[in-house]
């Protein structure tokens, strides 16, 4: 549990925080400079980052298992030597306008939502600015947001280090699809000011369906909740895909919706994602968006533009790719005992480890050790994360692969030990 920020600094001024054991294994040799930490960086969960780098953080020979970032779609990378030689200049802060405009038109088609892309759509660095941007221009600290449990991590730390309160829903998957209980969620949207919405999931790859949405929907504007909606794995659903949250008429209103190119098309390197919401709530995202990085680069927002040309079938064959990937993974990991529900949509397996004798953390660090493969701990990502840690099959193919093998097979040589601690 953190310190919170007036005994923190409480404690810096009278010179005692490094008495602290969680402070002086983060900081070091650094304790001398934490009285310029402001109350931000204090109250972030900087104990779960630390360990969650430490677990991750592969050598150069390493298989990386614990990112989500598939590799550029073929039929870009020839493009973009060409469209380096093309960019200049500085580009309106919303976005290009012909971006916008192929935006929209992929909105309408694809997903049956109409958008205005003078006035509706603002182009971002990702969805992760698009989430900063959300939290910065409708929260003050101190007031309450809502979140699905377990959630992609960057959402409690973009949240804590505003100094919001969460409060979590809890959810199970069940054959692939996210379950919650609604008496639940209607009790912790009471008093929330907003809330996260992530799905398919990161990290369980669960899935809502469309009536769950219309239930949450439903509770939000009753409770008169504002929601994010991060449609990041749109493309990566592998059963009937569900209405897009923003369509429905109780969150058309409420919802901004953030769409990226990182995982569709494999730009998580170029950083280009588009808010889409009510106009009156994307134009004043725009200001916030001025005080910290205020435009796309021209380069990246061209490419995007080219990324929307791509026939619909090549992103439908990437998408049976991965489902591939997802039943050979499933597979891998049956083979040597650890059956799990096969995930809905993104790419990730969530692999509990309740019968081993340590922690998710300290199995990742033996991971890396043993096997040369870097996973994901659970204990960011979840109230009881550190039973579970998060593998990615959206790495090269052949690699991916081969890393699964080598975790499953080491996990079931210390499953046939379960009393033996790691050496």
């Amino acid at each position: 549990m953190p310190i919170p920020a007036r005994l923190a600094k409480l404690l810096i001024r009278a010179g005692v925080v490094g008495l602290h054991p969680g402070v002086r294994r983060l900081m070091g040799d650094g304790l001398a400079f934490l009285k310029y930490y402001s109350s931000r960086v204090l109250e972030a969960p900087n104990e779960d980052l630390a360990r969650t780098r430490a677990a991750m953080e592969a050598t150069e020979s390493a298989i990386d298992l614990c990112l989500g970032a598939p590799p550029l779609i073929p039929e870009l990378r020839e493009r973009l030597l060409s469209l380096i030689e093309e960019a200049h200049g500085y580009p309106p802060t919303p976005g290009l306008p012909f971006l916008r405009m192929a935006f929209a038109e992929k909105l309408q088609r694809e997903n049956g939502l109409a958008a205005d892309p003078e006035n509706d759509l603002l182009v971002v660095n990702g969805v992760g600015q698009g989430l900063g941007l959300f939290l910065d221009t409708f929260l003050d600290p101190g007031e309450s947001i809502a979140l699905f449990d377990p959630c992609y991590f960057m959402y409690r730390l973009a949240a804590q280090h505003r100094r919001f309160k969460l409060r979590f829903v809890p959810t199970l998957v069940d054959h692939g699809c996210t379950r919650f209980d609604e008496s639940v969620l209607a009790k912790v949207l009471k008093g929330s000011r907003a809330l996260l919405i992530n799905a398919p999931n990161n990290p369980t790859g669960g899935v809502f369906k469309t009536e769950d949405f219309e239930r949450i929907a439903f509770w939000c504007k009753r409770r008169d909740v504002l929601i994010f909606s991060d449609e990041v794995y749109e493309h990566f659903q592998y059963g009937e895909r569900p209405a897009t949250f923003a369509v429905l008429p109780d969150a058309a209103r409420r919802t901004i919706s953030a769409f990226s190119f990182s995982k569709t098309y494999g730009m998580a390197a170029y950083r280009v994602g588009v808010i889409v919401g009510d106009r009156w709530l994307v134009r004043p995202m725009i200001v916030s968006m001025l005080a910290s990085a205020p435009f796309v680069p021209t380069v990246v927002q061209r490419l995007a533009t080219t990324a929307l040309s791509i026939p619909i079938e090549a992103l439908e064959r990437r998408r049976e790719e991965f489902r591939r990937r997802r039943d050979r993974a499933c597979s891998i990991l049956q083979r040597w005992g650890r059956t799990i529900d096969p995930p809905g949509g993104a790419f990730f397996c969530w692999l509990p480890i309740h019968n081993l004798s340590m922690t998710a953390n300290d199995l990742c660090l033996e991971l890396r050790k043993r096997t040369g493969v870097a996973v994901m701990p659970g204990e960011s990502l979840a109230a009881d994360g550190e039973h579970y840690i998060r593998l990615s099959f959206a790495e090269a193919p052949g690699a991916w692969e081969e890393g699964f093998q080598r975790v499953a097979r080491a996990l079931a040589e210390w499953h046939a030990r379960p009393s033996a601690k790691a050496a």
